[in-house]
């Protein structure tokens, strides 16, 4: 790390209270945190010439173990104060030491690192330079942190991967991989950066290597979050039939190339399916009380059809965390955005082929969440739709009916409008006939059930939304 760092302060010891109280932060109040190594990229935060740029701010990435996570920490240390303070983590001797993607210097230093990819070679970084000053975060990121290019050359976004894994990263590899097959519904990777991680011989999975730390893709013009789009139409009680519609198709082009380009893997076996969703229904009720042993039974009896099934339709690349909020509807139409998946699994368990009726369950059961937050009444639409992100929905009261309970705004009947509007769009009209029927019932309700115990772990007032939607695939009628 640069010597500008006082050496008689511990650089962890600072940022440790900050670090835990970041939607990003993989532990909790309790998990120890080492500082495996600091990354020196000060020589590269801005061209000596530049007006009005304190070149030598030191600017370094810190890589911070959290059990067997790595975190990537990006900072600068600077006597300028920060407009707004912003993202300024403490003062340090005088100086203030700040969040990198909150300034000027680590923007600078991550365009002059950067590997192009499908960015224009005598614009790009010429453009990042000049644009790092008015660059500005992005708020509601969850598990990244995500910083606005305004433009002109590019106009993008950079998102600055906060967990870190070696090994070929699935949100760089398959958007790559579907622009250039022609597919325009995925934002262009214009260029990336790749970070050396240490070795931890004590651990199997740390075994070092490269990893993406940070990816920039071209900027969706005139956008809206998917998930705000139909939060929107269900509080006013619209029609979603439309846009559902053609998003269930885009999501089948998708799935076309992607089983395209990466193949088709050897199929699963219906009884094989049938247990890992009974195993992993009954681990939940073990754990939230509300999922009742009637309830159970009666939705593993709902399951049990698939073991029948024999071979299952052979497994393709996958969304694999796919909701409304890995959506933007813009001026082009739809475009499907965050292929890295859950960013705390393996990236080997991230990259493995799987069923494409996941991704239409996991997106089935984000019209629920829309519907539910639509009927909450003077709250502020979240930015992640699904259970499976950290996502924060405001608490119900005591006396709050379930969100979305009836008809009229964020209603049942206008969830299930949208959600057999996008069917359509993904079967082309043919509908999903009688086996497909079959396992995306039993893909919901596995979803759910993973939902109910997030909710239970961390949002308990929401526990109602997929406990409501097990009983409704347990063939209950509210």
């Amino acid at each position: 790390m640069s010597a500008s760092w006082p050496p008689d302060i511990d650089l962890l010891e600072v940022i440790e209270p900050w670090l835990r109280v970041r939607r990003w932060f993989p532990g909790d109040d309790v998990s120890d945190l080492e500082l495996l190594e600091n990354i020196d990229v000060t020589v590269d935060s801005a061209p000596a010439d530049w007006d009005g740029v304190t070149a030598l701010d030191p600017v370094w990435i810190s890589l911070v173990r959290v059990g067997s996570t790595i975190l990537q920490v990006p900072l600068v240390l600077t006597d300028t104060r920060p407009v707004g303070a912003a993202g300024v983590i403490d003062r340090v001797a005088g100086a203030w030491l700040v969040d990198g993607p909150q300034h000027p210097a680590f923007l600078r230093a991550w365009a002059r690192a950067a590997h192009l990819d499908l960015g224009d070679a005598e614009t790009l970084t010429p453009g990042l330079l000049e644009q790092a000053g008015r660059a500005h975060l992005l708020t509601g990121e969850q598990s990244n942190s995500s910083v606005l290019m305004p433009g002109p050359h590019p106009r993008a976004v950079l998102k600055v991967f906060r967990v870190l894994a070696a090994g070929v990263h699935p949100d760089l590899e398959v958007p790559l991989a579907l622009a250039g097959a022609g597919w325009d519904h995925v934002p262009a990777p214009l260029a990336h950066t790749e970070l050396r991680l240490p070795q931890d011989p004590s651990s199997e999975e740390s075994r070092g290597g490269s990893a993406v730390s940070g990816i920039l893709t071209r900027l969706v013009e005139e956008a809206r979050d998917g998930f705000a789009h139909f939060v929107s139409l269900a509080a006013q009680d619209e029609d979603p039939a439309g846009p559902a519609r053609e998003l269930g198709a885009v999501t089948a082009r998708m799935h076309d190339h992607l089983a395209e380009i990466f193949g088709r893997g050897t199929p699963g076996s219906g009884p094989d399916l049938a247990q890992r969703v009974i195993d992993n229904l009954r681990a939940s009720a073990a754990e939230v009380a509300d999922l009742d042993e009637d309830l159970v039974e009666r939705l593993c009896d709902s399951v049990e059809p698939v073991a029948d099934l024999g071979e299952l339709p052979p497994p393709i690349r996958i969304h694999g965390d796919f909701h409304l909020g890995q959506t933007l509807l813009g001026r082009e139409g739809w475009f499907v955005l965050d292929f890295e998946g859950e960013p705390l699994r393996p990236l080997a368990e991230r990259r493995r082929p799987d069923l494409a009726l996941r991704d239409v369950a996991g997106m089935l059961r984000s019209f629920d969440y829309a519907r539910a937050q639509a009927g909450r009444e003077h709250s502020e639409a979240p930015r992640r739709p699904s259970a499976a992100s950290t996502a924060e929905f405001p608490p119900l009261s005591p006396d709050t009916p379930p969100p979305g309970a009836g008809t009229g705004a964020g209603s049942r009947r206008w969830c299930e409008a949208a959600q057999e509007a996008f069917l359509h769009g993904y079967t082309d009209g043919h509908g999903l006939g009688a086996v497909n029927g079959l396992l995306v019932h039993a893909l919901m309700v596995e979803k759910a059930a993973y939902e109910l115990v997030y909710e239970h772990r961390l949002r308990p007032s929401w526990t109602s939304i997929p406990l409501e939607a097990l009983r409704a695939l347990a063939g209950e009628r509210s």
